[in-house]
């Protein structure tokens, strides 16, 4: 009878063991985000450094999600010299499955008297959505104001 309650017990250990590797090898397991929309078609992103303009030289654009769903964006804009004011207007963007729509309020970070500006700003998402951010980065000086728009990557929050 010990025989017996060791084979059962080895055929019940054997079978908990191959449901255990069968459920970590599952979809659900490895579950990836699926979206809940269309992926959005790829565009061309304008350069960084910038000619035909009297004060705009260049910008940068960086846009990282964290596991908690909040959204860090960081934006550089370079003068060629010193100008009045200078910065960025970003705008979190969620693709609905056909075009982009705004998902916040537009973000100024800007300086005044440099030719240099960094800045951050942080916005809260949705899994299952692709977001991008809107980046309008301006020169000011006297009378003249001088803008460009650029566009992060695109990213599927998971």
């Amino acid at each position: 009878m010990s025989t017996i309650h060791t084979l059962r017990r080895s055929f019940l250990l054997s079978v908990l063991s191959m449901a255990l590797l069968l459920a970590m090898t599952s979809p659900i397991a490895h579950a990836e985000t699926k979206p809940l929309t269309s992926a959005p078609p790829i565009e061309i992103m304008p350069f960084v450094n910038y000619t035909g303009y009297t004060y705009l030289q260049s910008s940068e654009l960086q846009f990282t999600v964290s596991s908690s769903k909040l959204t860090v964006v960081d934006a550089i804009t370079q003068t060629k010299s010193t100008v009045s004011e200078l910065g960025a207007i970003v705008t979190l963007q969620r693709y609905t499955g056909s075009s982009w729509v705004d998902a916040s309020t537009a973000t100024t970070l800007s300086t005044t008297n440099n030719s240099y500006y960094s800045g951050s700003t942080s916005f809260t998402v949705t899994a299952g959505y692709y977001y991008r951010v809107k980046s309008i980065h301006y020169a000011k000086q006297g009378s003249v104001t001088e803008s460009v728009t650029e566009y992060s990557d695109t990213v599927l929050v998971g």
